[in-house]
């Protein structure tokens, strides 16, 4: 087993995430039964502006995985605030190599903790329809779906 590291931050260590976030955003592409293409448009860019806007009032948390040995990052986990006191964990990811370590786990505890810490009075995640394989991972921090949103690709 390889031995890993996490480093926490704020906005500054977005830029860290960006070609992990490409492979989530390529997979949720991939699973997207209906928005393939609309995955396939995003941008890091936006996607980090999105972050930075919506934490806005409110705080943000980056966190990242890296292998103690050569410093390969490996995962990484953001969670925010909004102004109105709702936490969400807005991204998890792990290299597939890495899976089964239980590095998501710990960056969800992680996150969780982190909310608990900034009494949110609500928490949330959003889950990409397709993605349903981890639902089981947040059940075990009480997340549970509630409602379904239908967008129009149009």
């Amino acid at each position: 087993m390889i031995e890993i590291e996490y480093e926490v931050g704020e906005s500054e260590l977005l830029d860290s995430i960006e070609d992990l976030w490409g492979k989530l955003n390529l997979h949720h592409a991939e699973v997207s039964p209906h928005f393939s293409d609309q995955f396939r448009l995003n941008t890091f860019e936006k996607r980090k502006q999105d972050l930075v806007q919506k934490s806005t009032g409110g705080k943000l948390r980056v966190e990242l995985v890296k292998t103690t040995a050569d410093a390969r990052m490996v995962g990484y986990g953001i969670a925010t605030i909004c102004s109105g006191s709702v936490g969400e964990i807005d991204s998890i990811y792990v290299d597939p190599p890495f899976r089964g370590q239980g590095i998501a786990d710990q960056l969800i505890s992680n996150m969780m903790s982190w909310l608990d810490c900034q009494k949110v009075r609500r928490k949330m995640v959003v889950v990409v329809t397709g993605n349903e394989r981890v639902f089981h991972l947040y059940q075990k921090y009480g997340f549970f779906p509630r409602t379904s949103t239908l967008v129009c690709r149009v």
